[in-house]
């Protein structure tokens, strides 16, 4: 759906609040803001109008940010009130997934956003090998619950402290002994295997002692 009109909007009549079409990155794009801070802003961001003289961000977010008290306005592409927001959101979604430039919790949001949008088979077949993550059945659930994990854990993933097959592997276990791991994964800072082998023993520990896992991860011995 192409916007309706290349057009100059005021900033404070967007509605930077407004997070229907936001993809988290977790993490700064210091790559982009060093070219905004050389060359400016050479690729207008898109808004939709979505009452009468109020628009908000369908792309462009980090854009619009360090614009700030840069300009009072904007040169925008604006789509028009009568857009559908599904299909501006597919879109948006669509261009993120095959931009090749996104980290793990980008890629766990957009799944997470686009279930609402399409089939199971669709994330299955297309979406969840676009974003170049697992596609199996089992693990569409668990990517849903990694997309409500807290920010500071997403930024983890985004940071690529924690991999994918360790994040999978903590998803449906309770909330108190994922984040007991994870604080134990902020500390080593270790490999993708790595992990997943220290987890896979701890739990392999916890089901032989009938512990928890946070028992096992916070033993004075594990933080030694």
């Amino acid at each position: 759906m192409m916007p309706e009109r290349l057009d100059n909007i005021p900033l404070d009549l967007i509605d930077g609040a407004d997070n229907e079409f936001a993809v988290p990155r977790y993490v700064p794009n210091k790559d982009l803001f060093r070219s905004l801070d050389a060359v400016g802003l050479l690729q207008p961001p898109m808004l939709w109008e979505k009452e009468q003289g109020r628009f908000v961000i369908v792309d462009g977010f980090q854009r619009l940010s360090w614009l700030g008290t840069r300009s009072p306005e904007v040169r925008a592409w604006v789509h028009p009130l009568e857009a559908d927001p599904k299909r501006l959101l597919a879109e948006r979604l669509e261009a993120k997934i095959f931009s090749g430039t996104l980290n793990l919790a980008e890629k766990v949001h957009i799944v997470a956003r686009y279930a609402g949008l399409t089939t199971e088979n669709d994330l299955r077949r297309r979406i969840c090998p676009g974003l170049k993550i697992s596609a199996a059945a089992e693990n569409l659930p668990l990517w849903h619950a990694i997309a409500a994990w807290p920010p500071a854990h997403l930024a983890m993933l985004a940071e690529e402290i924690v991999a994918e097959k360790t994040a999978l592997l903590l998803a449906p276990l309770p909330e108190r002994d994922r984040d007991a791991f994870l604080a134990l994964l902020g500390v080593l800072r270790c490999t993708a295997s790595l992990q997943v082998e220290i987890l896979e023993r701890c739990l392999e520990i916890a089901r032989r002692d009938g512990i928890s896992l946070h028992v096992v991860v916070d033993a004075p011995e594990m933080r030694a």
